[in-house]
């Protein structure tokens, strides 16, 4: 409707759209993404290329989207605070809202922190594939492998081992993302905690991620006691006032 009024305002028909300041409804079409098992995700990193396998590594413990895993430069990572610095370059942009870019710090565990200094010192040794043994030139973390700068894509190399592996449903290279934040949340039992790390502007969208939190009410219903129940003779009603 609003297309059809914006061509009646340029045709002169009408001297301003009346829907100009009628927000869409939002609707949620997408299929949901689950996340791996532990077990899954072991037999995805078990059955990984070698060039990919930093990737996921790297994507199941910080939970980056596949642009921020893109455009990750050695100078982003800091080993000494153990953070990854997602932040805005001259060629790219992390992901922004009505709030501005969303840069953020993840921090990042011990054993990401000893996998990555691994994979840098592998990553900058001399290599015949380069030509003459030279080592790498760029700052890029992460490369194809032909040795170049990641591209877009990663679903295809992501989907291919999940459909050897026996679940084929789960193609979104977003499925690791939700892994991290779904076993995150599990592990410490703090949703802010992974809003943080995330780089969520609203802890509702966070919140989505949260599968396991049917389990954390029932348990806290279980926890809620008054005192009440033990002795209580059958058939009494006992009125609480709250």
């Amino acid at each position: 409707m609003k297309t059809f009024f914006n061509k009646a305002v340029k045709w002169q028909y009408l001297h301003a759209n009346p829907l100009t300041h009628v927000e869409y409804l939002k609707q949620d079409d997408s299929k949901k993404i689950r996340s791996l098992t532990a077990v899954e995700v072991q037999k995805v990193l078990d059955n990984s290329p070698e060039w990919f396998y930093p990737i996921l590594f790297t994507m199941l413990y910080t939970g980056m989207r596949e642009g921020e895993v893109i455009h990750l430069e050695w100078s982003d990572v800091d080993f000494e605070k153990r953070v990854i610095h997602i932040q805005k370059k001259d060629f790219w942009m992390p992901k922004s809202s009505g709030r501005g870019i969303r840069e953020r710090d993840i921090a990042l565990a011990g054993e990401l922190v000893t996998f990555l200094k691994m994979h840098k010192l592998k990553d900058k040794s001399p290599s015949p594939l380069r030509g003459e043994g030279a080592a790498r030139g760029d700052n890029w973390v992460f490369h194809n492998p032909d040795g170049e700068q990641l591209k877009p894509g990663l679903r295809k190399v992501f989907g291919r081992i999940t459909a050897k592996l026996g679940f084929p449903e789960v193609t979104q290279i977003h499925a690791l993302r939700h892994t991290y934040a779904t076993h995150l949340i599990k592990c410490c039992k703090d949703v802010a905690v992974a809003k943080a790390q995330l780089g969520h502007t609203d802890i509702r969208t966070t919140m989505k991620y949260a599968d396991m939190l049917t389990d954390y009410q029932a348990q806290a219903a279980d926890l809620l006691d008054y005192g009440v129940g033990e002795g209580k003779k059958p058939g009494r009603v006992v009125r609480v006032g709250l």
